[in-house]
């Protein structure tokens, strides 16, 4: 792939707009591999972070075939989902982070499917069920609320602009 100005200066928008899609997703997985080291550095000291960074980055998969080089969003998702749990750990420390794992689960929302939003916010809690560190249901309610409402308007927009096609397609 030639990354000059020249697409720029020749006005070929698609080739912008998939170099942007590619560096996003890249960026996105570099983003993750860096959560995933702060997971496993939080969970398990700072060899564990290291090994997990390691693994993420060099895996096959995750690199070359699904989700860093080429342009998907899965990277994104996985970026924001291990974002959440992170936020998740440390509310321990301060409740108040629970929000920003709500933004997180609402951006899981929006980048792939609705449905993803479920299982992300399973996963985003196990640890504090694991640790029984319930951190009570007013917490809960409030961290999905902060996800519904960062995800309701991209939804409500597209059942707008495109009503029963939506509908039927996405949901």
């Amino acid at each position: 792939m030639n990354i000059s100005a020249r697409p720029a200066v020749s006005g070929d928008i698609p080739e912008i707009l998939r170099l942007y899609r590619l560096l996003s997703a890249e960026m996105a997985a570099l983003g993750a591999v860096f959560v995933v080291m702060l997971l496993g550095r939080r969970l398990a000291g700072d060899r564990a972070g290291r090994w997990s960074g390691l693994v993420l980055i060099t895996s096959p998969h995750f690199v070359y075939q699904h989700c860093g080089r080429t342009g998907e969003m899965d990277s994104t998702l996985i970026l924001l989902w291990c974002t959440s749990v992170f936020f998740v750990l440390k509310s321990e420390e301060d409740r108040r982070w629970l929000w920003a794992a709500g933004v997180c689960l609402g951006l899981v929302g929006i980048t792939k499917h609705v449905v993803y939003m479920v299982p992300a916010a399973l996963v985003a809690a196990l640890p504090l069920l694991a640790a029984r560190r319930w951190p009570g249901w007013k917490w809960v309610l409030c961290t999905l609320g902060i996800a519904t409402v960062v995800a309701a308007p991209w939804y409500a927009i597209q059942l707008a602009r495109y009503g029963a096609v939506f509908v039927d397609q996405y949901l």
